[in-house]
């Protein structure tokens, strides 16, 4: 799944892409974003946010009813095949 190859590369296409490109996968990952002098805060994206928290919890089932039930974005789907294939 797309999605999901996005969430594993993330960390290697954002150090591998130009300036341009990272504001791109931010976008694309992350929500809300502010700073508050000290820290930058922000939320995941969807379904980016439902990943994140599988992993912690470790319950890896419920991910499958939350990508059957979010609706991505057809720009946001391109979006995505775009930053993999730039890596």
């Amino acid at each position: 799944d797309i999605i999901l190859k996005l969430a594993s590369k993330a960390k290697y296409l954002f150090k591998q892409q130009n300036a341009e490109e990272k504001k791109k996968l931010l976008k694309l990952l992350v929500s809300n974003s502010t700073y508050n002098g000290k820290n930058l805060l922000f939320s995941m994206q969807k379904p980016f946010d439902s990943i994140i928290e599988c992993k912690k919890v470790g319950n890896w089932g419920r991910l499958q009813d939350d990508f059957r039930t979010n609706i991505i974005d057809e720009n946001n789907l391109k979006e995505i095949e775009k930053s993999l294939m730039v890596a």
